[in-house]
């Protein structure tokens, strides 16, 4: 069985208009800004071994390579390979 690519840079489109809980807008800064707050080793995050792989040698591989916010509402998500998980 072969499964087709997922293409990279993958272009996200956010909806206008959504708020968080506490009413601060859902939008491309805030979509970068929790990624990064994930990734970040010292925020220590369960999640971030989702995006970051650790070898048995201790070294990290990442799985974006980078995330582009070219306007309010748009989200540029560069993957260093194909990974299907991503799209869920």
């Amino acid at each position: 069985m072969r499964f087709p690519r997922i293409p990279s840079p993958i272009h996200s489109n956010l909806r206008e208009g959504v708020k968080f809980t506490d009413g601060t807008d859902f939008n491309a800064a805030a979509v970068k800004a929790n990624y990064d707050r994930i990734i970040d080793k010292e925020n220590n995050l369960r999640q971030r071994r989702t995006f970051v792989v650790t070898g048995e040698d201790g070294s990290e591989t990442y799985r974006v390579e980078s995330i582009e916010t070219p306007d309010d509402y748009t989200v540029v998500f560069k993957l260093t390979e194909p990974w299907a998980p991503f799209i869920n």
